[in-house]
């Protein structure tokens, strides 16, 4: 894993937290807080915002793939880029998980034959990243050395929110958040 403070220029972070901060109308435009809604995440090509970024989101996509570049070249290789945020009160982690998508499930018809034996297969992000618009509420992200199918983890690391902090790592490794400890450091933040 890496971690890289200062990730965004001071413009780019700016432009993402009034998108993406706490008071922001895209968690209530996506009803985030509902338990009715699912996880949902969007898809940007790569190719296109290489050649031509289209609107700030993409500005950032572009800027945060150079700097994982410069850390992971193999990252260059990367057809499509996949984000979600999440908006959570201090106390509320994330639980374990992989970063996958399963090729020759339903949701993906056209890439059935393309999985081994015309089975599902497994698949991992080249590299996974974690970008922090807000700092000191909640807890550290874990990333373990564990992998699907693999033996259990023998080692992790904890990168502590930070604003404007980027954590970037193997996209096949085990990683949650931890919840906050204690008491919140403002009743009413969120970690974005």
């Amino acid at each position: 894993a890496a971690v890289v403070d200062g990730a965004l220029p001071e413009g780019m972070l700016a432009f993402m937290q009034r998108a993406f901060g706490q008071a922001s109308p895209f968690w209530a435009e996506h009803d985030y807080d509902a338990e009715r809604t699912g996880y949902f995440s969007y898809l940007h090509p790569m190719a296109a915002v290489r050649a031509r970024p289209r609107n700030g989101l993409e500005q950032v996509i572009s800027h945060i793939a150079a700097v994982v570049e410069a850390v992971y070249p193999e990252a260059g290789e990367a057809a499509c880029v996949e984000w979600w945020t999440h908006c959570r009160p201090h106390s509320s982690g994330h639980q374990l998980h992989f970063d996958s998508d399963f090729l020759g499930h339903p949701d993906h018809p056209e890439e059935r034959g393309r999985a081994r034996g015309g089975s599902a297969a497994v698949r991992h992000p080249i590299v996974s990243t974690v970008l922090y618009l807000s700092g000191a509420v909640g807890g550290p992200t874990l990333v373990a050395d564990q992998t699907l199918g693999g033996p259990l983890a023998r080692a992790g690391v904890l990168c502590y929110p930070r604003a404007n902090r980027l954590l970037m790592f193997r996209g096949q490794y085990l990683h949650g958040v931890v919840p906050g400890r204690g008491p919140a450091p403002d009743a009413g933040a969120r970690r974005v």
